[in-house]
């Protein structure tokens, strides 16, 4: 709860969601295995409509947030990863599901190169995906704050719904 959208709920911000925050071990790398399982397991217990299940995630979170899309595309109505990258040959798998995506990125990050979110956005973008990449001129690494604080980009999160 000391990052993004976690902090923000924990302000008080609410949202007509159920919201899991997975956390990654410290000396580990995100699994996607164990991530899909947890959407599945949220899926099936919890109230929670299969085909609006998005998947966001800051930093290390945004590059786990391409990986679980690129792997289980299926699984999600929307991607929203911030300061994250992926592997760039995988976007066709997120234009064949259908799963629009909205990157956010600072400009001045000097810990995950900007050119990572860019390079993801115009692979979806060459492979006929729905893909938005917001550049912030004059934010570092912390994009996670601009992204969860936007009342659009919040609205996005909450209102995909994956096609049947």
């Amino acid at each position: 709860t000391r990052h993004g959208l976690a902090r923000r709920l924990s302000e008080g911000l609410e949202l007509p969601a159920v919201v899991v925050a997975p956390q990654c071990p410290i000396d580990r790398w995100w699994d996607v295995e164990p991530v899909a399982a947890l959407v599945r397991h949220a899926v099936g217990t919890f109230r929670i409509d299969p085909h609006r299940v998005v998947c966001t995630g800051q930093s290390m979170g945004g590059f786990g947030t391409w990986h679980v899309g690129t792997r289980y595309p299926k699984l999600f109505a929307g991607l929203m990863p911030i300061c994250g990258g992926g592997m760039a040959w995988l976007a066709p798998q997120i234009v064949d599901a259908g799963v629009p995506v909205w990157s956010w990125h600072g400009l001045l990050d000097e810990v995950v190169a900007p050119y990572h979110s860019r390079e993801m956005t115009n692979a979806l973008r060459a492979a006929g995906g729905d893909a938005r990449l917001t550049e912030l001129p004059d934010v570092a690494h912390d994009a996670w704050n601009a992204a969860y604080e936007d009342g659009e980009a919040l609205m996005w999160l909450t209102s995909q719904r994956r096609r049947a």
